[in-house]
């Protein structure tokens, strides 16, 4: 039975609120917000039901807790929905409980990363929750919709009556979702970083065959990768493009370049458009070679997100990465010589590093030289390696849920404390910025002189007030 729901992101910060990738966005050196595509997508799977559904992005659109709730109440929904992060879940879950208490008749839904391990656990400890849906979600409000109720759905847990159940997830097929709800979306508040333009996320493939210690993308999408049709994306592109005006595109894919055959069809998909599209998307360092780069450039590829994490190479083997530093140099200039920007992933603080192996790790970084960079701690997320790693070497404790991630340390290392390693970000990505051939290269790439002076701005104040500040 169809119904009013309500996709929301709670008023608790700037947060990547995506399955694999989540953090504070705060104090990051280089940062687009990205709309709340996961949701968009389950609020598209219930209007296809019948049901009304709107979406409210308290962050980006600057509303305080009051105003949510009061918005909430006005829609008169039967079901809430969020998607909680680990490092914000205590928060994500008070602020669902003042929404129940608001509106004591709505079905009130989690969805997240938080719920995996152990579903049937989160509904018991956080009372506020009568449903956590984990994994793919939007599989889970396929089989809900179809249904109109939950239980029995798979990669959801469920409370009736007081008794807790859940049900092992199923993939979803992505070409048999329906496209995101984004004209439920303010689609001008998200955009690029360097030119103010509208930008969204438009989801490529799922699946992950790595193992990177630090890494949700195997666990919460599975480690067999499937890829959406490339006719199905070139719909999807067209489809903002008319409707929206959209022509900047972030593709997300937890490696987006991995079947270079795949990377060629769509490309040609994109071309053939004829649209005057520009897209960003990520890749392994290993996964990049002239005839994927060379269709990616033709295609409106204008940057390329790497995960080096090291330039160290035991480093690189000690958290599974399974790539080496001449491969990450190789991909950078191969990205180079195509005319794409590169912007280079560098982790610092695992838990065997001291100061001279992070700073051997950053002088090999620099030898790779991607264009840009941004400087990252790892997060011990449930059920990865690097948790264990954390736990084992004393620095977190078994049932610690830290809430600061990415742009400041979950934890420190044994030799290198929490204030230690935010001077030393500071001062590499101070060292990376300031350097005469960064800023030379940036001259010359960016021929917009508005685009320049913005990307001036902003290396200053990285250099001199924000992480100096927090230097």
């Amino acid at each position: 039975m169809a119904g009013r729901a309500v996709f929301v992101v709670p008023p608790v910060g700037f947060y990547v609120r995506e399955e694999r990738c989540q953090g504070s966005t705060t104090g990051l050196a280089i940062h687009t917000l990205r709309p709340p595509l996961d949701l968009a997508q389950d609020a598209a799977i219930l209007e296809a039901a019948g049901w009304f559904a709107a979406i409210v992005d308290a962050p980006a659109e600057g509303l305080s807790q009051p105003a949510v709730l009061a918005r909430i109440a006005a829609l008169r929904p039967d079901l809430v929905c969020t998607q909680a992060t680990v490092p914000t879940l205590d928060a994500d879950v008070a602020f669902l409980a003042a929404v129940k208490a608001d509106n004591p008749g709505a079905t009130i839904v989690a969805r997240g990363a938080s719920f995996g391990l152990d579903p049937c656990g989160a509904l018991r400890r956080f009372p506020a929750l009568d449903v956590v849906v984990f994994h793919e979600a939007d599989a889970a409000f396929v089989a809900f919709a179809r249904q109109g109720s939950w239980n029995g759905v798979p990669g959801a847990a469920w409370r009736v009556d007081g008794v807790v159940a859940s049900a092992p997830p199923v993939p979803a097929v992505l070409d048999d979702l329906p496209r995101p709800a984004r004209h439920l979306l303010k689609n001008e508040l998200y955009t690029r970083a360097d030119t103010g333009t509208p930008q969204t996320t438009l989801v490529t493939a799922r699946g992950c065959p790595f193992g990177c210690s630090y890494c949700l993308a195997s666990l919460e999408n599975g480690t067999t990768v499937r890829r959406r049709s490339p006719a199905s994306i070139r719909a999807e592109v067209e489809d903002c493009h008319r409707r929206f005006g959209i022509r900047d595109f972030l593709f997300l894919a937890d490696t987006f370049t991995l079947d270079g055959a795949w990377v060629e069809t769509l490309c040609r998909e994109l071309i053939a458009t004829g649209l005057p599209i520009r897209w960003v998307c990520n890749s392994r360092v290993d996964c990049l070679d002239e005839a994927r780069v060379a269709w990616m450039r033709r295609a409106g590829c204008w940057g390329v997100s790497l995960g080096i994490e090291s330039g160290d190479d035991d480093t690189l083997r000690r958290i599974g990465k399974g790539t080496r530093v001449d491969q990450a140099r190789a991909a950078t200039a191969l990205l180079r010589r195509h005319g794409i920007l590169s912007l280079g992933y560098l982790m610092i603080g695992f838990p065997w590093e001291d100061e001279a192996r992070i700073r051997r790790g950053f002088e090999g970084f620099l030898d790779i030289d991607p264009d840009l960079a941004e400087i990252l701690f790892p997060y011990p997320f449930p059920g990865t390696r690097i948790r264990e790693d954390m736990i084992a070497a004393g620095v977190l404790a078994p049932d610690a849920t830290p809430g600061d991630a990415c742009a400041r340390p979950a934890a420190p290392t044994p030799t290198v404390s929490v204030e230690r390693l935010v001077a030393l970000r500071t001062e590499l990505l101070r060292r990376f910025v300031l350097r005469p051939r960064f800023l030379a290269r940036m001259a010359r790439r960016i021929a917009d002189p508005r685009v320049l002076a913005q990307g001036i701005r902003m290396g200053w104040r990285l250099a001199r007030d924000r992480l100096g500040a927090r230097g």
